[in-house]
């Protein structure tokens, strides 16, 4: 095979790559409504976001929504892990930083929730 033709075939199979993970984090967008949807915090919502996630781990709302559900569910620890996901994503997030502010309330840890 020539160095042309391997060339072409790597930059198509890079070009496809990108738009499967396009469509995927379309389809996560969609999940992440359907979770919102629900709005009842059970194990159903949870799993909307975790296949959101399971398609595009750089989607900051899913990990947000997931923390949301887990501090209801009366989580924090676990909401504290969703809501640090959601900041690296979108640190100036203004509502990422108060569910994470919620959560550390909820652990009793004053200091950190400043």
């Amino acid at each position: 095979m020539s160095a042309r033709l391997k060339f072409i075939l790597l930059s198509a199979l890079c070009f496809m790559s990108t738009l499967w993970a396009e469509d995927s984090c379309v389809e996560a967008k969609r999940l992440v409504q359907k979770g919102i949807s629900l709005g009842d915090s059970s194990e159903s919502e949870l799993n909307y976001y975790r296949q959101a996630l399971g398609l595009c781990e750089k989607l900051s709302e899913a990990h947000y929504n997931f923390g949301l559900v887990k501090l209801r569910q009366g989580f924090p620890d676990e909401a504290i892990d969703a809501f640090n996901k959601a900041i690296a994503l979108r640190e100036k997030e203004t509502k990422y930083l108060l569910g994470k502010a919620v959560a550390l309330v909820e652990r009793k840890d004053f200091g950190a929730a400043k």
